[in-house]
């Protein structure tokens, strides 16, 4: 298993380089539900930087694309097709642009919840992608068995907050211009919303891309990482976290075999973590059941 961590600032590569296996980097022309946004100079040094520790090195260009967005993604594509460099993408319109530069190899598809079995997954060997992502709302037994049958590489978010709704809508935007309020909300943090019937709050964020609704809770497959420990990559996300130095520190002991139950134990000492649909079954209806 190799460990990977989307950065937030470019002097996180030096600083987690010993724990690390690779780096996740993004731009909001690219990229979204991000809050940060690395320039295609900054995107560069970061690269040359990960290279010279050792690191693999992602671009994440995870955004649904209109034809003119297209245009932002083929101009990083280009500066990085002669470069040993990956693309996490969203929309099978770009690995159509990777294709044009023979750059299949260098594909990783996630679509977020489409992919929940082995069928799916291996499909996407047949268009020479390097690896894809399963659907985070399937079980950690689901995630093994697509290990099992696997046929190109299997990534996985094992930390982080998780989007749970996604709207190309402007919805803060909205609600500011119909109840006045005069703060700026746009890629604002430290929003909330809270239901009237409900105590959890969920995290809210409205990038230039929409409007994206994240889960309450963040997220951590320490639990149940023995059955997830032969997959080839592990994400670990900080969105909306300060200091990622413990949990990074973590994750990489529980790959180099400690006791998972008391890293886990240590981690929900520091962090609101839960364990999702870690053990809840995917149920399959016929229609009018």
């Amino acid at each position: 298993m190799k460990l990977l961590y989307t950065v937030k600032k470019i002097e996180e590569i030096t600083q987690f380089a010993d724990e690390l296996d690779g780096v996740i980097v993004s731009n909001n022309t690219i990229s979204k539900a991000v809050t940060s946004s690395f320039s295609l100079d900054e995107m560069k040094k970061a690269y040359i930087l990960a290279k010279n520790n050792g690191l693999e090195f992602f671009i994440l260009m995870n955004k649904v694309c209109f034809d003119e967005d297209l245009v932002y993604c083929e101009q990083f594509i280009q500066a990085f097709k002669d470069d040993d460099a990956f693309f996490i993408v969203g929309d099978l319109g770009v690995y159509g642009l990777l294709k044009k530069y023979s750059l299949e190899h260098a594909c990783v598809f996630n679509p977020d919840t489409l992919i929940c079995n082995y069928q799916d997954f291996n499909f996407f060997a047949s268009l020479k992608m390097y690896g894809a992502f399963p659907s985070l709302e399937i079980p950690t037994k689901d995630i093994q068995n697509i290990n099992d049958h696997k046929r190109l590489k299997l990534f996985y978010k094992g930390f982080g907050y998780h989007p749970m709704f996604y709207s190309k809508r402007q919805i803060l935007k909205t609600y500011k211009d119909f109840t006045n309020i005069k703060e700026d909300l746009h890629n604002k943090e430290d929003l909330f919303l809270q239901e009237e019937t409900r105590k959890q709050t969920y995290r809210i964020l409205e990038d230039d891309e929409g409007s994206h609704i994240f889960r309450p809770h963040i997220y951590s497959c320490l639990e149940d990482f023995n059955t997830l420990k032969e997959i080839d990559y592990l994400i670990i996300e900080g969105q909306f976290i300060a200091d990622m130095s413990f949990v990074i520190d973590i994750f990489r002991r529980a790959i180099n075999g400690e006791d998972n139950k008391q890293l886990n134990m240590a981690l929900q000492e520091k962090y609101d973590t839960a364990s999702e649909f870690m053990y809840e079954d995917t149920v399959y209806k016929k229609v009018g059941e």
